[in-house]
C-alpha cells in the first residue's frame, strides 16, 4: 500500500492553519533517513479562536495526517483488539490469550517500526522477555502469575515500542518511570482527539465519521424505543428476547473488543506520528553531604551491633539446624522475624536509593564516606536476606513447599538483584537500579509462570512430603494448587493411608463438578438417597482450542483415566478404633 496520505486538507481551511503554525513537513525524524509521516503538523495547533463572547479559545492540536496504511493497521489492531477479548477475555486466558496477545504485540510492532532506528540491547531484552512472558498463559494455570504475567507484558513492552519509534534511552535513575507514564498515558489520552479526528474526520473519510456520530447518538433513543415496543406487543417481546439470548454475549464481547482497540489505536498512531522528545540530563542532587554520612552511619552503628548479637544464629542458619537452645519448632525458628527484616531491606532500599538521588556530588561522583556507609547497608541487607532464604530452606525441608513459601523466596532473589545493583550503583553512576529491578520481576515472572510452580510444589511434596506418611491435609493441599495438583492427586489415592486415600478420592469425584458436563434433577433431589448427576466424560467444561492449558491437559488426561478405572463409588476401609476397620461411604469417610 502507499503511504501517501489520502487527502492532504485535514479541514476546510488547513493551508491557513498550516501557515499559523510554520511549514515543516521537511522535518526528519530522529534515527536518519525520511518518514512516510511528516511529523510537524502532528505537534502543531490551530490558531487560538474567539469564543461568542470574544474570548479566545485553548489551541486545538491539528489532527494527524492518515494514510491507507493507517486505515488498514487501524482497522487491523480494532479486529485483534477483537479476538483478544474473544479468545483470551472470556476464555480463561489461556492458549487462545497467548495466539492472541502475540498476534497483537507482532502487529503493533510492525506499524510502530521506524525506518532508520535502531534499538538498543535494553529494549531488546524488553521485547524478547514480552514476546515469551506470553507462553505463560498457556504453560500455568495459576491466576495470580497470569496477572502478573499481564502487567510484566505491558511494562516490557511499552519500553520496546519506545524504542521501534525512536525514543531515546531514559536518563536518571527514575527516566524508566517517567517514560512508561508519559508515552502509555500520554499517547493513548491526551492524543485521543488528534488520532479520531484525522481517522474520521479528514480526507475521504469525513462522511463517515459524521455517520458513526448520528449512530452512536441515536442508540439511547433506539434503545427506548425498543423498549415501548416490547411492552406493547408480546411478539415482538418474544422475537426480542429470543436475539438477545442468543446474541447478547457476543454483542458484549464485540463492543469490549472496539473499546480496547480504539485505545490501542490512540496510543499507537500517538507513538507514530509525534516527534521523540529528547530527555534532558537530570539535576545534581543538593543535599550537603555531612547530613546524609551522618545519617547513613548512625543505621550503620546499629546494624554493627545486630551483626555481633546474632552471628551464631547466621551460621546455624547456613547449617540447616536450630541454633543452641532454641526451643522452638522448624517453623517458628524460620518465620521469626522474617517479615520484620523484609521491612529492613525495603527501608534499606528507600534510605541508599533516596542518598544516590539526593546528596551532592563530587566531580560527578558520590563522596567516599557516603560510598562507605552505602555500601556497608548494602552488603548488610543481602547478608540478612541470605539469612531468611537459608531459614526457608530448613522450613521447606522440614514441611514441604506451598505457595507462599516459594513466592517468598523468588521474591527474596529478585531483592538480592535490586541490592547488588544499588551497591554497584554506588561506584559506577551510569548503572540503573530500575532497569534492573524490571528484568528481574519479569524473570522471576517468566520463571515461575513457565515452570510451572504449582506443578513442582506438587511433584517435590509427594516426593519427599507424601510418599511416607502424609497427613489428612495433603489432599485438601494439592486441591489449592488447581489443575496442577491433580496428577499427584489421585497418586495419592493409592496411598496407604486409608482415610487419606478415601479424602483424596472425594476431592477427585467433586472436582467432576469443575470439569465435565453433567445432568442432575435438583426438583427431585433427596438427601437419604444422595444420588449423584450424571456425568459426561467426553464433553469437557474447561475444553476447546482458546481454553487449552498443558496444566488443564496433564489433569484432563489424569481424570479420565481414574474415573474410567473406578467408574462407581467406592467403599473403603476406614480406622475407627485401634486394630478395627469399619466399611462407609465416601461421604462419611472424611467426617
Amino acid at each position: 500500500m502507499s503511504d501517501k496520505p489520502m487527502n492532504d486538507n485535514v479541514s476546510d481551511n488547513s493551508m491557513t492553519n498550516r501557515d499559523a503554525v510554520g511549514d515543516r513537513s521537511a522535518a526528519v525524524p530522529l534515527g536518519g533517513g525520511a518518514s512516510p509521516y511528516p511529523y510537524a503538523r502532528n505537534s502543531g495547533t490551530y490558531p487560538a479562536a474567539q469564543g461568542g463572547d470574544g474570548s479566545p479559545r485553548a489551541a486545538l492540536r491539528a489532527p494527524f495526517s492518515v494514510s491507507r496504511r493507517d486505515y488498514g493497521f487501524a482497522a487491523g489492531l480494532i479486529a485483534i483488539c477483537v479476538a483478544v477479548v474473544f479468545m483470551g477475555a472470556f476464555c480463561g486466558f489461556h492458549l487462545g490469550f497467548t495466539l492472541s496477545g502475540l498476534g497483537l504485540f507482532a502487529a503493533l510492532s510492525v506499524y510502530l517500526k521506524r525506518p532508520g532506528v535502531k534499538t538498543g540491547p535494553f529494549a531488546c531484552v524488553c521485547g524478547g522477555l514480552a514476546a515469551a512472558t506470553f507462553a505463560v498463559f498457556t504453560l500455568c494455570a495459576d491466576e495470580q502469575i497470569k496477572l502478573f504475567a499481564c502487567a510484566a507484558v505491558i511494562g516490557l513492552s511499552a519500553v520496546w515500542f519506545d524504542a521501534l519509534t525512536g525514543r531515546t534511552e531514559e536518563k536518571g535513575d527514575f527516566g524508566l518511570v517517567q517514560n512508561l507514564i508519559n508515552h502509555v498515558a500520554g499517547n493513548t489520552f491526551s492524543r485521543f482527539g488528534q488520532t479520531w479526528r484525522g481517522l474520521l474526520f479528514s480526507g475521504q473519510r469525513k462522511t463517515f465519521g459524521k455517520a458513526l456520530i448520528g449512530v452512536l447518538c441515536a442508540a439511547p433513543v433506539a434503545a427506548a424505543a425498543v423498549a415501548l415496543l416490547v411492552k406493547a406487543d408480546g411478539a415482538f417481546e418474544a422475537m426480542t428476547a429470543a436475539l438477545l439470548e442468543n446474541s447478547f454475549l457476543l454483542i458484549v464481547k464485540i463492543v469490549l473488543g472496539v473499546l480496547a482497540g480504539v485505545f490501542v489505536v490512540s496510543y499507537a498512531m500517538g507513538l507514530r506520528k509525534t516527534e521523540p522528545e529528547a530527555q534532558k540530563d537530570p539535576a545534581p542532587g543538593k543535599l550537603d553531604v555531612t547530613y546524609a554520612a551522618a545519617f547513613t552511619a548512625v543505621l550503620c552503628v546499629c546494624y554493627c551491633f545486630y551483626l555481633f548479637s546474632q552471628l551464631a544464629y547466621f551460621f546455624d542458619a547456613f547449617k540447616g539446624m536450630l541454633p543452641e537452645g532454641y526451643e522452638i519448632s522448624f517453623s517458628d525458628y524460620a518465620r521469626q522475624g522474617f517479615f520484620e527484616l523484609c521491612w529492613i531491606a525495603a527501608l534499606n532500599c528507600a534510605v541508599v536509593f533516596a542518598v544516590l538521588l539526593l546528596a551532592r556530588p563530587k566531580n560527578g561522583r558520590l563522596h567516599p564516606a557516603l560510598k562507605g556507609t552505602c555500601t556497608f547497608i548494602c552488603l548488610f541487607t543481602l547478608v540478612v536476606i541470605a539469612t531468611a532464604v537459608a531459614k526457608m530452606a530448613l522450613y521447606i525441608s522440614e514441611y514441604g513447599m506451598t505457595r507462599l513459601r516459594v513466592g517468598t523466596g523468588v521474591f527474596m532473589c529478585l531483592i538480592v538483584a535490586v541490592f547488588v545493583a544499588l551497591t554497584l550503583r554506588v561506584f559506577l553512576p551510569k548503572v540503573r537500579v530500575l532497569r534492573v529491578a524490571l528484568i528481574g520481576a519479569a524473570c522471576a515472572v517468566l520463571l515461575l509462570g513457565a515452570g510451572n510452580y504449582n506443578a513442582f510444589i506438587a511433584r517435590y511434596n509427594d516426593a519427599h512430603i507424601y510418599n511416607d506418611n502424609p497427613g489428612v491435609s495433603a489432599a485438601d493441599e494439592l486441591y489449592e494448587l488447581g489443575p496442577e495438583g491433580v496428577p499427584s492427586l489421585v497418586k495419592l489415592t493409592e496411598c496407604g493411608n486409608p482415610k487419606v486415600a478415601e479424602r483424596a478420592d472425594k476431592t477427585l469425584r467433586d472436582l467432576r463438578y469443575d470439569y465435565y458436563d453433567y445432568e442432575y434433577d435438583f426438583d427431585s433431589f433427596n438427601f437419604n438417597d444422595r444420588e449423584e448427576p450424571e456425568f459426561h466424560y467426553d464433553e469437557k467444561i474447561k475444553g476447546g482450542f482458546c481454553w487449552y492449558s498443558v496444566p488443564t491437559a496433564k489433569a484432563y488426561a489424569a481424570l479420565d483415566e481414574y474415573f474410567a478405572a473406578h467408574p462407581d463409588r467406592v467403599r473403603k476401609e476406614v480406622p475407627t478404633t485401634v486394630g478395627a476397620t469399619e466399611s462407609v461411604p465416601e461421604e462419611d469417610a472424611t467426617r
